[in-house]
């Protein structure tokens, strides 16, 4: 891949507290590296644990939450249903989606985008099976576009939205601060955030 994590993901029980009815949620965060090396901090309240490579997933229901980085190239509406939908990435792995639909889209800011989309992928065993995502995509530098894709099957939708949505509203992707090891070492190579 053309970034590559920087630190190593955290989880830690957020709230501390929480009912039998609302899942715990986690702070998946990381420090990824944009394509020209911008260090920047990711995060997101989990609804399941978080792997290193900031995935959350129910391995049980398969609902999950992932992050992506692409490039900054055109419209965030593209960016985000190329990146999403590529017959290489997560939901075409069995071959490309199909029925893809923008069910739904929100502005959230200069730059910051949340897309709702519901589409039809392929499982290991190439049967069909209707899924809906929900997708925040934030720019970062200029360069690139730090995407949290949040998911589950349709059927289980209803069920699961809450805890997805909450992820998604979570959100954030931001310069690392200016004091950091990281953004030292990037300023010394002479290349200026923007």
């Amino acid at each position: 891949m053309w970034w590559q994590r920087l630190a190593r993901s955290t989880t830690s029980a957020w709230p501390e507290h929480s009912t039998a009815a609302a899942p715990q949620l986690r702070t998946g965060a990381a420090r990824l590296a944009g394509r020209r090396g911008l260090p920047v901090d990711v995060a997101f309240d989990a609804p399941f644990p978080t792997t290193p490579g900031l995935v959350s997933r129910d391995y049980q229901t398969g609902d999950g939450a992932y992050v992506l980085v692409a490039p900054a190239k055109g419209p965030l509406k593209k960016v985000v249903s190329d990146k999403v939908f590529a017959a290489d990435g997560k939901y075409g792995s069995y071959g490309a989606p199909s029925e893809v639909r923008l069910k739904a889209s929100e502005r959230r800011g200069d730059g910051d985008e949340v897309f709702e989309y519901t589409f039809v992928a392929l499982t290991p065993a190439m049967r069909e099976v209707a899924r809906r995502v929900r997708a925040r995509a934030i720019q970062v530098g200029g360069d690139d576009v730090f995407i949290l894709v949040a998911g589950s099957t349709a059927a289980r939708w209803k069920n699961a939205e809450p805890a997805l949505c909450k992820a998604v509203d979570s959100f954030s992707a931001r310069p690392a601060p200016e004091f950091s090891a990281e953004m030292s070492a990037y300023r010394k190579k002479g290349v200026s955030s923007r």
